[in-house]
């Protein structure tokens, strides 16, 4: 047994206070504040990737540079003004602030070292007041706080920019080079053997990039017959080029990265890039000018991250670069990681966090030029739930991905930013710290939560590895048209993919698949692991619930998502009508047993498991008594049903319970229903719909996607044809003037 969570918490408080170097006081209203905040609650990745257009990039980092210090000078405006009339001293003070204000405004930026003398400067004029005041006036506090926010943040907000690529287009560029150099060097000619350097050993591609950085004249033949090169290697190198122009504000964000090779490949591309602009220096060729921050998309690519960084750490150029920097960060959980290993394969960016740590701290302890460095965890979390799969539930109906850094004007948004970018503790970093307590003090809750993670993603990928449940998609997805709509992504593979080919598709196939019927396999059977857990270990449970906010987590988002599924909705687009259960039953055998297996079977699988998730999730719940009482007077009920009335029955004990049951009966069910009515409307009168009326359609679908209650808000232009289409505008048409025409893929 556990012991109490103000036990826990203090470990927490040690543990954070230790590896921040903070006072256990600060720490302590810290976690004050981080307990109270949902573990999936909303964020944005307040970053702009570069898009190749140099002049948008500009554009865009000016508008993030300027929303960004307003919204810092701003809030320490509000936060001085009040006390202004106390202590007319602070005039001054705020007097510059204003200026600075003007200024920002007039596109006139604090840089690094501005920033640094004006937070010297206002801290001064504070500390003058904060010095006289009593110890423990609320007076004196406010200043404090004031002051510490300003050491924190200071002026100028760290902007940052990103560019991302793959390693795999990397290797294509290498390709495309290797092609050149072969037809004027004997040595790259010798190498490669007709083939791309793509397919070399790795003994030959370290080969390769040491011929490269032993003569420059292989740089100068680049240079010269860059023609000869493809236009994508062209962009690549000009990209590079661009990023140096704006190497404080830029950093390089990797995907796909394999191993030390990965790495290397971007360095000589960025020397390659510098040459053929006349700004390549000695020894610049094996030292990127920006950091380098690994992209962890897929499973794979968390398993591989500890080896990542760990050759980051001993490449001494590599290494000098991130002391410069002051920090070694990588990118956690973007959408192929959902995907592939379902909804809660995020709680193993957590334990990444971890060992990355771990790795940091061996390194530090053996080269000490390494001290002062941060582990940075970009954690996105864009505001689609479906694009980062750590989003909290209720977001399921968000369509874009949050605040763009254009639009970065509120401060909660800015702190949101900072938490993010400058090293701050972020909730997931809490995460990381709550797993070190439980494995140092708690070692069998331990060891049983991390069965339970695994349970959880193996069970996903057993389902979802299944061709049936592969076609499955197909069924459930949204109608093209709509698909399009609700399609953000910057990403080529993913716009072209929803849904004519949703095996291939990216997030935006999976927010297509769950918007269309809410029937999201992809977390029942994520919890389906569950369901065979040992009877010897439900006190473990009970426990973990209590004292592990990520098992929390998922006994709330499954039971969540369960109650506002549509069932007969599901069955309704895979086969066009509702099976009785005797079908279900004999389907959901076939699925298990037959190789030949469809679609329904998939689905049949899924909805026969749902009752017995509900049943083990009950089990993890502190409340035995509510528990025993709900199932001895449950009747046949529909999971989504039983789901919510379980919830309604905990809520009794647990007011979070009450809370959600209330939020999904009153907001997101009818909100859910106004979403089933747009898509309806599609599948019965978009095919003969005028363009005027398809826009409508398209506009309506959207609306109700961002949770409109009115669905029917728009241009006063349309607002005829909206009256047309809209039984509470034309009750002529009657509450049941939309049905359901399925349509079967």
């Amino acid at each position: 047994m556990m012991e109490s969570w103000s036990e826990f918490n203090r470990k927490n408080i040690e543990e954070f206070s230790k590896n921040h170097h903070q006072k256990k006081e600060a720490v302590e209203n810290f976690l004050t504040q981080i307990n109270k905040y949902s573990y999936s609650n909303v964020s944005s990745w307040a970053v702009a990737d570069i898009d190749g257009n140099k002049n948008r990039s500009r554009q865009t980092m000016e508008h993030m540079e300027a929303s960004l210090q307003i919204a810092i000078v701003t809030r320490y405006m509000e936060h001085l003004a009040p006390m202004i009339a106390l202590f007319p001293q602070l005039e001054s003070a705020y007097a510059y602030l204003q200026r600075c204000k003007k200024s920002i405004q007039d596109q006139i930026f604090f840089n690094l070292e501005g920033s640094e003398i004006a937070k010297t400067r206002f801290i001064a004029e504070l500390e003058k007041v904060i010095h006289i005041l009593h110890f423990d006036s609320e007076e004196k506090k406010a200043l404090i706080q004031l002051r510490d926010l300003v050491d924190l943040v200071g002026f100028r907000g760290e902007l940052k920019q990103f560019v991302r690529q793959s390693s795999k287009a990397n290797k294509e560029a290498f390709d495309d080079m290797g092609k050149v150099l072969a037809k004027y060097h004997s040595e790259f000619a010798t190498l490669l053997e007709d083939s791309l350097y793509s397919d070399l050993s790795a003994g030959k591609k370290a080969q390769f990039h040491n011929y490269l950085r032993s003569n420059s004249v292989f740089f100068n033949t680049l240079k010269l017959y860059k023609k000869q090169l493809s236009k994508d290697t062209l962009r690549e190198l000009e990209i590079l080029n661009f990023v140096q122009e704006y190497q404080d504000q830029f950093s390089y964000i990797l995907s796909d990265t394999e191993n030390y090779f990965s790495l290397n490949e971007v360095i000589i591309l960025f020397g390659i890039s510098s040459y053929m602009n006349r700004k390549l220096y000695i020894d610049e060729i094996r030292r990127p000018p920006v950091n380098l921050i690994p992209l962890c998309e897929t499973p794979e690519d968390l398993d591989n991250l500890p080896m990542i960084l760990d050759d980051m750490l001993s490449n001494p150029y590599l290494k000098q670069v991130i002391i410069q920097k002051a920090e070694i960060v990588y990118v956690a959980g973007p959408s192929d990681l959902g995907k592939e290993g379902g909804v809660f394969a995020h709680i193993n960016l957590i334990e990444a966090e971890k060992k990355a740590q771990d790795i940091l701290k061996t390194h530090q302890e053996i080269d000490p030029s390494l001290k002062d460095v941060q582990l940075r965890v970009l954690y996105g979390l864009g505001g689609d739930f479906h694009r980062r799969i750590s989003q909290a539930s209720y977001q399921l109906f968000a369509t874009f991905q949050g605040s763009d850094a254009c639009k970065l004007g509120a401060f909660n948004q800015f702190e949101t930013y900072v938490e993010r970018v400058t090293g701050q503790a972020s909730e997931n970093s809490f995460r990381a710290l709550e797993l070190r307590v439980l494995e140092s003090n708690y070692p069998y809750e331990y060891e049983m939560l991390k069965e339970i993670i695994q349970r959880c993603i193996q069970s996903y990928q057993k389902y979802i590895k299944h061709e049936a449940s592969r076609e499955l998609f197909r069924h459930l997805s949204i109608p093209y048209q709509l698909g399009i709509l609700t399609n953000t992504s910057s990403r080529g593979e993913s716009k072209s993919s929803a849904p004519k080919d949703i095996l291939k598709s990216r997030a935006i196939g999976l927010a297509n698949y769950d918007i269309s019927t809410l029937f999201m396999t992809r977390i029942f059977m994520s919890a389906d692991g569950l369901v065979d857990l040992p009877v010897s270990q439900k006190q473990a449970c009970i426990d973990l619930y209590q004292y592990s906010t990520t098992v929390k987590e998922i006994v709330q988002k499954i039971l969540f998502t369960i109650s506002v599924s549509d069932e007969n909705r599901a069955w309704l687009s895979t086969v066009g009508y509702l099976p009785s259960p005797k079908n279900i039953e004999e389907w959901a055998k076939a699925f298990k047993t037959d190789e030949a297996a469809k679609p329904h079977h998939a689905l049949a699988y899924c909805v026969s498991r749902l009752p017995k998730i509900i049943k083990i999730l009950s089990q993890f719940l502190p409340y035995p008594e509510e528990v025993t009482a709900f199932w001895e007077n449950q009747t046949t009920q529909s999971p989504h049903e039983l789901a919510l009335k379980l919830m309604k029955h905990v809520g009794q004990q647990d007011k979070q319970f009450s809370e959600l049951a209330e939020e999904i009966e009153f907001d997101l069910l009818p909100r859910y229903q106004r979403l089933a009515k747009c898509i309806d409307d599609y599948h019965v009168n978009y095919p003969s719909a005028s363009e005027e009326e398809k826009n409508l359609i398209e506009e309506n679908f959207v609306l109700a996607l961002r949770g409109d209650k009115k669905v029917t808000a728009g241009p006063m232009s349309i607002s005829s044809l909206r009256n047309r289409f809209d039984p509470v505008m034309n009750p002529s048409l009657g509450a049941d003037a939309v049905v359901l025409k399925p349509s079967i893929r």
